[in-house]
């Protein structure tokens, strides 16, 4: 049997089971839609079948490209700053048909790289990566694994715990790598998953990286130049405005989620008041929030997302919920919305666009506000990828500290109207998307 292992201990924020069904599927439904990717078939009997039936999969837009094996191959994966393990899809073809087959599926093909190694299950990396599988190794002797993204009930990948030359421009290393099953169920047809937190076997740690850096780029920018992607000494800010707040690595939530990227969330502005936040573990006035590229939406810690809504109710007026979209403030078209702004410990302003926080649904005429309340008082909050969306995030591991920076030219937004011209998900939320209908289950 393969042995479990969980993506790390991480907060959950669970909300109704019906609310939760909403959003999942709200997400899921125009992520599909933004990508370009279809659904894929019902499952095949065999490997083979599998792909062979399913139809000729484009990569997310803007997905990181990765280049494995010797001679490289290019396959895909998702950024997740939440997780550990990175793993691609994998293939074991042998004949001319598969083969071709599995290219076009973005599969890496095992068997046409020269460096490729599964690993040992009484090798090292193995007990590392399964410290507490009592298992003795199987007739094959593989370390094969279930890497469980929730606990128990969530989103499952398996594989075999693998070896390979790994490409960057001209830096070639062996990486430790998932090599995912073809016919697995809840992740076929998505490409893989760049995990990026703190943990042994995540890119960074494996690469002993001081920094790393992304952009999602809003759909009205899609063509910018600026790479999605950027590690070592390419992270750096590319303007000459960053901004930078500590990363909290003593304190209660850090020592509760060692693996987590965690920051001081002091307040928000909303129009030209500030509100200011309380009760995180560090002391400073502010409130603990972790970094998450795999979930879409944003939570704010209750009492924090309650000074919020009042103010928004204030300032805009009574918000009806949607049981169709699943998110607790909705207005009619045509009202205005005040500038907002999030505000770090030690002073940082990440100025916010209506896209970063405003979804506009056409089918019901509502426009919305894509933060929710976390499930208790004094609990963790979430910064999810929507609001990233447009902005350089620079993590400095060396320096224990979050850089970001504006690609946007700066505007006078009077009102929510300017976000009409705004897509209805934002690019971020389609690459986010494409982890987020595996990966959810860890928050909802």
């Amino acid at each position: 049997m393969p042995g479990i292992v969980t993506a790390g201990l991480v907060p959950r924020f669970k909300v109704s089971p019906k609310a939760n069904k909403q959003l999942r599927d709200f997400f899921k439904d125009r992520a599909w839609d933004t990508v370009g990717q279809p659904p894929s078939p019902a499952t095949a009997t065999t490997a083979a079948a599998t792909m062979m039936a399913r139809p000729a999969r484009r990569p997310p837009l803007s997905t990181p490209t990765l280049y494995v094996g010797r001679p490289p191959q290019i396959v895909y994966g998702s950024l997740d700053v939440g997780s550990e393990l990175v793993w691609v899809p994998c293939s074991s073809c042998t004949n001319t048909a598969c083969d071709q087959q599995a290219k076009q599926e973005g599969f890496y093909l095992t068997s046409s790289s020269e460096s490729f190694v599964e690993q040992n299950c009484r090798g090292i990396n193995c007990l590392n990566f399964l410290p507490n599988d009592p298992r003795s190794c199987d007739g094959i002797g593989y370390c094969a694994y279930v890497y469980t993204y929730g606990g128990a009930n969530g989103k499952k990948t398996s594989g075999t715990l693998s070896m390979d030359e790994f490409t960057f421009g001209s830096t070639k290393i062996n990486v430790s790598f998932g090599c995912g099953f073809p016919d697995q169920v809840d992740f076929r047809g998505q490409p893989g998953v760049i995990g990026l937190n703190r943990g042994r076997f995540s890119l960074v740690t494996q690469l002993q990286l001081g920094r790393f850096s992304y952009y999602f780029a809003p759909e009205d920018r899609a063509g910018d130049s600026v790479r999605l992607f950027r590690f070592a000494e390419d992270a750096v800010p590319q303007t000459s405005r960053p901004s930078y707040t500590r990363f909290l690595t003593t304190g209660a939530a850090a020592s509760r989620y060692p693996l987590l990227y965690i920051v001081g969330l002091a307040g928000v502005r909303v129009g030209g008041k500030s509100l200011s936040f309380s009760g995180g573990s560090d002391g400073d006035g502010s409130i603990d929030a972790f970094l998450s590229t795999s979930v879409p939406v944003t939570y704010l810690e209750r009492t924090a997302y309650g000074l919020l809504k009042q103010e928004l109710t204030n300032t805009v007026g009574f918000a009806i919920g949607s049981s169709v979209l699943g998110l607790d403030m909705c207005y009619t078209d045509g009202k205005v919305f005040p500038d907002m702004a999030l505000v770090f410990a030690g002073g940082a302003v990440m100025q916010l666009q209506p896209r970063n926080y405003l979804y506009r649904d056409a089918s019901t005429g509502l426009e919305c506000l894509t933060i929710l309340p976390s499930p208790d008082a004094g609990g963790l909050s979430l910064l999810g990828s929507l609001i990233q969306t447009g902005t350089h995030m620079i993590y400095d591991i060396e320096g224990s500290r979050l850089g970001f920076e504006s690609f946007d030219q700066p505007s006078n937004r009077a009102s929510s109207a300017s976000a009409a011209a705004s897509p209805q998900i934002p690019t971020a939320a389609a690459i986010a998307c494409s982890v987020w209908c595996v990966v959810a289950s860890m928050f909802l």
